[in-house]
């Protein structure tokens, strides 16, 4: 019992200081995502701006009810960090993290571009409350899908049982 309470401590320390490192470079903007915000926002106009009259200007979408300022959070980038400190504080090969890496942070990024769509879409149909709520609960699932990303790529890329997983590398 001891024994596994210390894997999964170490487990724990590995992921924390591989999470929030790169999170903290994305928040405080050191990593720069303006680029990124810039065609995310522009990509939610096109698609927004064929069912709402809103407007957009730099990063920011603008419409009567709301206004939305896609900002590093919105980059996707948390989620694939998250992704990616679960993947390598896991007991697999290195060219596997890696794969599993490579083949599901794009996968991520859609779900992060679904995810924005759907709250700024809910914002403009309900309004300000009906888009904050949304907001919200969807940060919660999206850290469900990066625990079942992480999962799957466990079971199918890495091939690891997620007992063997949390072990400190």
């Amino acid at each position: 019992m001891v024994m596994e309470f210390e894997k999964i401590k170490k487990f724990l320390l590995y992921f924390s200081a591989l999470f929030f490192v790169p999170y903290l470079l994305i928040i405080y903007e050191i990593l720069p995502t303006y680029t990124i915000n810039k065609w995310i926002a522009d990509v939610l106009f096109i698609w927004l701006s064929q069912s709402f009259p809103i407007f957009l200007f730099d990063n920011h979408i603008l419409s009567d009810s709301i206004s939305f300022t896609i900002v590093p959070d919105c980059s996707g980038f948390v989620m694939i960090s998250m992704f990616f400190a679960l993947v390598m504080s896991s007991n697999s090969k290195i060219t596997k993290k890696i794969t599993s890496i490579i083949i599901i942070s794009p996968f991520l990024f859609l779900f992060n571009l679904l995810r924005l769509f759907l709250t700024l879409y809910i914002g403009l149909s309900f309004g300000k409350f009906a888009f904050e709520i949304t907001h919200i609960l969807l940060w919660f699932i999206d850290s469900a899908v990066v625990i079942l990303f992480w999962l799957f790529s466990l079971k199918k890329i890495m091939k690891v049982k997620i007992v063997d997983a949390i072990q400190y590398p």
